[in-house]
């Protein structure tokens, strides 16, 4: 075990801890009130990537981490964003496939179940991604985008919503499962992991978006509609 990593870890939940209150008012509000906190509870959280100053004339903000982790688990979807970036995951997928691959070759063992543990972290959060997304699609819609007021919001959320699902689907339909077979070969463990468990996850995924955008199409004729209606 790391034993830097461990204790930069156990560092990072205390302070998450430590100053719970003072980081969710700075979610709910947006930024940091300056004048209430000490210098010293600032530097230590930004140091601990807890809060971050984009420019020196900008207000203190939540790191987008801290932002989606509290959003995750809070099921809050007020501003929450879909992560399409699907190309950038099988990057990563791929480059930890070859160091695995790699390290086995040439007998390294402990380094190549180290680059397969990283790889498994990288494929069940890009799983868990993708069912995150669908969560909230389908929450938004059960809830008739009920975190903004007006019927043009409501439909601006809506149309919104419409390009977030084809631009995922359309990169999920591109993936190249040819090639993570090709790559994985006659290793076992990768097979599972890039073949069998993804392809998996993104044909289940695809049906519940293909689902997604029918519901969408048809809240927004039934807001389109009452838009005209009271007009």
């Amino acid at each position: 075990m790391n034993q830097n990593l461990h204790q930069s870890g156990v560092a990072l939940l205390n302070a998450l801890s430590k100053h719970a209150d003072l980081i969710m008012q700075v979610y709910l509000s947006g930024t940091l009130d300056e004048s209430k906190v000490s210098q010293s509870i600032i530097d230590k959280l930004i140091q601990l990537g807890v809060f971050w100053r984009p420019d020196a004339d900008s207000a203190i903000r939540l790191k987008n981490a801290v932002r989606q982790l509290l959003e995750s688990s809070m099921h809050d979807e007020r501003t929450r964003q879909l992560d399409a970036n699907v190309d950038a995951a099988l990057a990563s997928l791929t480059t930890l496939a070859q160091h695995y691959k790699e390290a086995l070759h040439h007998g390294r063992f402990n380094e190549s179940q180290a680059h397969l543990s990283d790889l498994t972290e990288h494929v069940y959060g890009l799983t868990e991604s993708l069912a995150n997304n669908i969560r909230v699609l389908f929450s938004r819609i059960n809830n008739e985008f009920g975190y903004v007021a007006s019927i043009d919001a409501k439909i601006r959320e809506n149309q919104l919503a419409q390009q977030q699902v084809s631009a995922l689907i359309t990169q999920l339909e591109l993936f190249r499962f040819d090639e993570l077979s090709e790559l994985a070969a006659s290793h076992r463990e990768l097979r599972h992991l890039l073949v069998v468990t993804l392809q998996l996850s993104f044909s289940q995924a695809i049906k519940e978006l293909s689902i997604v955008q029918a519901n969408l199409l048809e809240l927004l004729g039934r807001f389109r509609e009452f838009k005209g209606r009271t007009r």
